[in-house]
C-alpha cells in the first residue's frame, strides 16, 4: 500500500507533451507525432526527469524489463536510439503492457497468437476435469470453460478488437473447442448449434456486447482519460483505414444507433461515497423473507405485516413503489397519514425497476425531511428485497445508493429511519395504495428528466445483440 501511495508520483515528473500510464510498478510513458528526431529527444528528457525521479525516492528502474517500441506503418525507417541511466534501451517490434501484446504496427497478430497459446493450456485443464466417465456434468464445465477461457478471450477486447477479422479469426477455434468439451459434442457439430445448446455467442458478438458495456461506463465516468479520447474527438479519428478495416469504437457508435440507444441519457458517476466510517441512523429489516411466499397465504403475511407494524406504532410510516410496463418507468411515495404528501413520478424510458424503486425511496426521503421538525422515527416499507438489501450492504457502486445516504446526512442527528421489507401483492393497503399511484404515473406524458445509470440499458444492449446474432 505504502509503494503504491509513493510510486503515484512518478506522474508528476512526467513531460506535459508526454502522456504515462501506470498500474502498480508497470509504467509506460508514450507520446506522438510525425518527425521521428522531435519524439525522440521529447521521450528521452521525459526518461531523465523520471529517472531522476526514481533517483531521489529510493526506486530503480529495471533496465532489462525496459522495452522501446516504434508505432508506424512504414516499410523503410529508423529506429529511435534512448538511454536509461547511460544503457541503451533495446528497440523490439513489440512489448506486453498490463496483458496486452502490443506490436509495432498494432495488428494484434502478436497479442492472438500469445493468447491462443494461453487458452490452450486452460483447454487442457477442461479436458481433464471433462473426462466422459467420471468428470463435471455439463453446467459446470461451461462455467469453467466461461471462467478459465472466455475470461481470457475478453481480456482487452476492446483494444485487440479493432484487429483485421482475419487475425481475430484465429481465436475462433479455441472458442468452439472450449464448447465442444464442456457440451461433449462432436468435433463436426455445426458452430451455430454449439451456440445454441451454450448459449454462447460467436467471439464476434461477444467482442460487440463488451465495447457496448465499455462504452456505456465510459460515458459515465466524464473524469477518466479514455473519455476524452472516444467522445470528445471527432469521429472521424476512428474511421476505418480501408472498408476492409473497420474500427471497434467506430462500430459500436453504428450499433448504438440501430439499437435506438441515446447515450445523452446516462447519468454521470459523479456522487461522491459518503466516508465509510461514518454512521447512520439508519436499520433494514428483511425478516418478512424469512416466510415462503409460494406456501404463506395472504392472511398469513397480513398478520405479519401487523405484527411488524405493531413494532414500529410509534414511527412515522411511508410506503415506497415502483413501476414499469414495456419501456415505461415509474416511482412513487405514498403517506398514509397524509395523503396530499404522496408523491409520484416518471422517469426517462428505458430505467430499470431498480432504479425506479430507489427513486422511490428517494422521494420518501425528500419528503421526510421536510417532517423532521415534528417527528423522530420514521419506517418506510418497500417491496423491493434488491433495493434494501443495497441500502443494507451500502453498495455505494450504485450512484442511486450514494444519492441516498448523502440525503439521509443531511437529515438531524435525533432521526432514525427503518427500512422493512414486505411481500408484494398480498393484499397490504399502503403497498396497494402506492402500487396505483406508480402505475397512474406510467401514463404521464412527461418525464422527471432524470438522467439514468448507464447499467440500466445493459438489457437493451442484451435485446440487441440477440437480434443480430
Amino acid at each position: 500500500m505504502l509503494f503504491n501511495l509513493k510510486i503515484n508520483n512518478i506522474i508528476n515528473s512526467v513531460s506535459k507533451h508526454v502522456n504515462a500510464s501506470l498500474f502498480v510498478d508497470d509504467f509506460a510513458i508514450y507520446t506522438e507525432g510525425k518527425h521521428l528526431q522531435h519524439l525522440e529527444r521529447t521521450i528521452q528528457l521525459c526518461i531523465n526527469n523520471v529517472q531522476k525521479w526514481v533517483s531521489e525516492n529510493g526506486f530503480r528502474f529495471s533496465v532489462s524489463k525496459t522495452t522501446c517500441v516504434h508505432f508506424h506503418r512504414q516499410r523503410i525507417y529508423t529506429e529511435p536510439a534512448l538511454h536509461l541511466d547511460g544503457q541503451p534501451i533495446p528497440v523490439k517490434g513489440e512489448a506486453k503492457f498490463l496483458g496486452v501484446v502490443f506490436d509495432s504496427k498494432l495488428n494484434f497478430s502478436s497479442h492472438v497468437k500469445y493468447l491462443k497459446k494461453k487458452c490452450l493450456k486452460a483447454l487442457n485443464l477442461l479436458r481433464v476435469v471433462g473426462h466422459t466417465d467420471w468428470g463435471a456434468d455439463r453446467a459446470t464445465l461451461l462455467k469453467l470453460y466461461r471462467t478459465l477461457v472466455r475470461s481470457k478471450l475478453d481480456y482487452g477486447s476492446v483494444i485487440n478488437g479493432s484487429a483485421k477479422k482475419h487475425v481475430l479469426r484465429a481465436l475462433d477455434p479455441i472458442h468452439h473447442q472450449g464448447l465442444r468439451i464442456a457440451l461433449g459434442a462432436f468435433r463436426t457439430s455445426p458452430t451455430k448449434s454449439l451456440y445454441a445448446e451454450a448459449g454462447e455467442p460467436s467471439l464476434e458478438h461477444r467482442r460487440m456486447k463488451l465495447a457496448f458495456n465499455y462504452v456505456l461506463k465510459l460515458k459515465s465516468l466524464p473524469r477518466n482519460p479514455c473519455h476524452e479520447v472516444v467522445f470528445e474527438a471527432p469521429l472521424s479519428d476512428f474511421s476505418a483505414v480501408t472498408k476492409s478495416e473497420p474500427n471497434l469504437v467506430a462500430n459500436t457508435f453504428e450499433h448504438f444507433k440501430n439499437a435506438n440507444i441515446s447515450l445523452n441519457i446516462i447519468d454521470n458517476l459523479h456522487v461522491q461515497c459518503p466516508p465509510p466510517w461514518e454512521e447512520h441512523n439508519i436499520t433494514v429489516d428483511i425478516s418478512l423473507t424469512k416466510q415462503n411466499k409460494e406456501n404463506t397465504s395472504e392472511v398469513a403475511y397480513q398478520k405479519e405485516f401487523f405484527r411488524i407494524k405493531e413494532k414500529f406504532s410509534n414511527h412515522y410510516a411511508v410506503f415506497t413503489d415502483g413501476s414499469k410496463l414495456e419501456e415505461k418507468v415509474a416511482a412513487a411515495a405514498y403517506f398514509p397519514k397524509h395523503p396530499d404528501r404522496s408523491k409520484a413520478t416518471r422517469l426517462r424510458d428505458g430505467a430499470s425497476v431498480f432504479s425506479a424503486e430507489l427513486e422511490g425511496i428517494a422521494l420518501a426521503l425528500t419528503e421526510i425531511k421536510k417532517l423532521t421538525k415534528y417527528h423522530k422515527n420514521f419506517v418506510i416499507y418497500s417491496d423491493s428485497l434488491s433495493a434494501l438489501q443495497a441500502i443494507q450492504s451500502k453498495n455505494f457502486k450504485v450512484i442511486d445508493i450514494r444519492c441516498l445516504y448523502n440525503l439521509i446526512r443531511k437529515f438531524p442527528t435525533y432521526v432514525h429511519i427503518s427500512f422493512v421489507w414486505i411481500p408484494a401483492h398480498v393484499g397490504i393497503q399502503g403497498n396497494e395504495n402506492v402500487d396505483k399511484l406508480a402505475k397512474a404515473a406510467l401514463n404521464r406524458s412527461s418525464t422527471s428528466g432524470k438522467l439514468i445509470c448507464y447499467s440500466d440499458l445493459k438489457p437493451k444492449i442484451n435485446t440487441y445483440i440477440k437480434s443480430v446474432w
